[in-house]
């Protein structure tokens, strides 16, 4: 067995980081990973050029996720607007939906 040393220590916040797309921990507010093709809840609609116009489906893809911020993309926005989405839900996993799943 190798002794640990500095270069095989992750840096802080890198299990973190990982763990928004990583599909063995999915956002436990979604339960869905955002990497497609991996995980039990990965998206299906990716706003991607290759699936909008060929409608073929490309593992490997990571979308962006929960955004809440209002304006630019109206799918998001009129989600946001009912005013029951908590900020950490506010993922829409819709082709249209550019700022979350882009």
């Amino acid at each position: 067995m190798m002794p640990a040393t500095m270069a095989s220590i992750p840096p802080p916040g890198l299990s973190q980081q990982l763990s928004c797309c990583w599909p063995m921990r999915p956002i436990l507010s979604l339960d869905k990973s955002f990497l497609t093709g991996a995980g039990a809840n990965p998206p299906e609609h990716p706003h991607n050029r290759i699936h909008e116009s060929t409608g073929a489906y490309v593992p490997g893809l990571l979308v962006g996720g929960p955004n809440a911020v209002i304006g630019g993309d109206p799918d998001q926005t009129k989600y946001l607007e009912s005013g029951h989405v908590p900020t950490a839900k506010s993922y829409l996993d819709v082709l249209s939906s550019w700022s979350t799943n882009e």
